[in-house]
């Protein structure tokens, strides 16, 4: 037996595996964010569930969470004790509510598909948020977009979505990349370029004269946060020189982004 989560919810899956009193190991993948999961049901109880490196009851709300995947039932013999405590009824009625208060906490953002950047300001340009939107910003890329960040993070769901909605009520994520500021920044090398076709090689390979961040993204061919990245690293070495711009730089580039926990 396998499918698509797509097309048949786990809630509803698991209530028909152990309605029909069967044995077996259910395994689940999803590919964005990458996770495996494994449950074991025993004679239609919900025995074991398995995320690594999580496991237990937790685990099982979180992946009624899951929209999108793919499963695979077989059949047999299993083991008839593991990790899950509660009944099936009470793991979907948690999941439930964890769904619930996402959606609450996702109140005014951008779609569930739409793709989130960091907007980069010095110190978060003031802004009070909780240690963990700190450390969930370090994760916003341009690459993921809001369910992938509410799904893909190991702490609860719920306490993500509420950290995901404190950074975009605090301007520290868009839908769109933040690049306006880097025309207003012109830098030159100090260096010469390193030949090992790295974006720091890039970069100084492009900077024979004085150039603007926003002229390097174009010259370079790098994606923009590769560019941020490389360019503050490299002015953060003395490989390159702010000749214009600093203001702006000190803004939106000093740091990049908070570091992690």
């Amino acid at each position: 037996m396998q499918g698509d989560l797509a097309d048949f919810p786990l809630a509803d899956l698991l209530q028909f595996l152990c309605q029909s009193r069967t044995s077996g190991n259910l395994a689940l993948e999803r590919g964005e964010p990458t996770q495996v999961a494994a449950l074991i049901i025993a004679e239609g109880r919900l025995v074991d569930a398995r995320c690594p490196p999580e496991g237990g009851d937790e685990v099982v709300v979180a992946l009624l969470g899951w929209r999108h995947g793919r499963f695979l039932f077989l059949p047999g013999a299993v083991p008839t004790h593991g990790n899950v405590t509660a009944d099936l009824q009470g793991l979907l009625l948690e999941g439930a509510r964890w769904a619930d208060e996402v959606a609450r906490a996702l109140t005014g953002l951008p779609p569930e598909d739409a793709i989130l950047h960091p907007v980069h300001r010095a110190g978060g340009g003031g802004a009070l948020v909780s240690r963990l939107a700190w450390n969930l910003l370090t994760h916003i890329d341009g690459e993921h977009t809001v369910l992938e960040l509410v799904q893909g993070f190991r702490t609860p769901q719920p306490l993500v979505a509420q950290a995901l909605a404190e950074l975009w009520r605090a301007g520290l994520v868009a839908i769109g990349p933040d690049t306006a500021f880097l025309a207003r920044i012109s830098v030159r090398r100090q260096a010469e370029p390193l030949g090992d076709g790295s974006p720091a090689d890039l970069i100084l390979g492009a900077t024979i004269a004085p150039r603007t961040l926003a002229d390097l993204v174009l010259a370079s061919g790098l994606p923009v946060e590769d560019l941020v990245r490389s360019a503050v690293a490299l002015i953060e070495a003395g490989w390159l020189e702010v000749v214009a711009g600093h203001e702006a730089y000190l803004d939106h580039l000093d740091p990049v982004i908070p570091e992690r926990e």
